[in-house]
């Protein structure tokens, strides 16, 4: 990955799939000038998410936020401290493919009430497993469709 990051100067990476677990040495995934933070799977194989942040940018871990989804995806939610011009969220997220959507979407939703209620922006990232050229049909894959257009639709009043 350091090798692919070239001459990149990037604010945030956000990685889903890290297949980190209790085992991992997550020092050997350190990058110079980043502060690392991550969420990995506790049971079975696959799955977990990183975030990594520019080590001049303030941040808080909003782990308030991931318990909305604790059962149903693995995921890192950072606040960003920016002053006057209005706290920012993080939010990387990592939804298994044999995962209920329904009870997903329920607690995306809820996750989502929250940062609306807090009057932040928000930028998300991550695999939700979730194929929308094939799936829109689908009653749930709709609905995350449109979850996710009602909270991230400009507002012009």
């Amino acid at each position: 990955m350091l090798d692919s990051l070239g001459d990149f100067s990037f604010s945030f990476i956000a990685i889903s799939e890290t297949w980190f677990n209790t085992t991992t040495f997550h020092d050997l995934f350190n990058i110079d000038g980043y502060n690392f933070i991550h969420n990995d799977r506790i049971d079975g194989r696959g799955g977990g998410v990183a975030l990594y942040i520019k080590s001049n940018i303030k941040y808080v871990i909003r782990d308030d936020l991931s318990r909305h989804l604790t059962n149903d995806a693995e995921t890192v939610f950072i606040e960003i401290q920016n002053g006057n011009k209005g706290n920012v969220i993080i939010g990387v997220i990592y939804r298994p493919p044999d995962n209920q959507m329904a009870s997903f979407n329920n607690s995306l939703s809820s996750c989502l009430h929250v940062i609306c209620n807090e009057h932040k922006d928000c930028f998300l990232a991550g695999d939700f497993n979730i194929d929308l050229w094939n799936d829109v049909p689908c009653s749930n894959t709709q609905l995350f469709v449109d979850t996710l257009s009602s909270f991230f639709s400009p507002n012009y009043s």
